[in-house]
């Protein structure tokens, strides 16, 4: 992928619209590439934007053009509110199936060592739809690390059909009562 394509793409994820990976001209390359190998050697390509629906099209000879449009209105009707309830149920999940993660390693100080601090999600909400924004709420925000961001906004898109769609996760405090 040129250095032109992936600014191209940095472009589109920062524009948090909804978007969907056209590659026209596919009877060219018909021929030469299966679609299954194609589609998966793009979403290496792709990185972070690998979430993008792909579809294989040719304007010359009609093929999948009527695709793209299914695939635009698909887009338009998934962006929608996930009630709070299925959130926490899909947070509860994540968390009983997977080893907690450690926030800060305890260190030793002199004779003493302090504490090991694991990450704890106490629940998850959406804040916005269009493009679509959730919170978790946890106890060390500060120390979510990228990779468990990207898990869990990974996970939120496999379990709530979000493919395609831009997701913002920002993490706060629980405000103690």
């Amino acid at each position: 992928m040129h250095t032109q394509d992936k600014k191209l793409l940095r472009m589109i994820r920062e524009s948090q619209i909804p978007s969907l990976f056209v590659v026209n001209k596919w009877d060219t390359m018909k021929s030469q590439w299966k679609e299954r190998a194609y589609k998966d050697d793009l979403r290496y390509d792709l990185a972070e934007m690998a979430h993008l629906p792909i579809v294989l099209a040719s304007a010359k000879t009609g093929f999948h053009v009527a695709k793209i449009f299914e695939n635009i209105w698909d887009l338009i009707k998934r962006q929608r509110k996930i009630s709070t309830s299925k959130l926490n149920q899909f947070l509860q999940e994540i968390q009983k199936n997977r080893d907690p993660r450690i926030a800060r390693k305890g260190t030793k100080i002199g004779k003493r060592r302090t504490q090991t601090q694991f990450l704890k999600y106490f629940y998850l909400v959406q804040i916005a739809e269009r493009p679509m924004k959730f919170q978790i709420f946890c106890n060390a925000p500060h120390l979510v690390p990228k990779d468990e961001k990207r898990f869990l906004e990974n996970q939120l898109r496999k379990h709530f059909l979000l493919e395609g769609l831009p997701l913002e996760m920002s993490f706060r405090r629980k405000k103690s009562a």
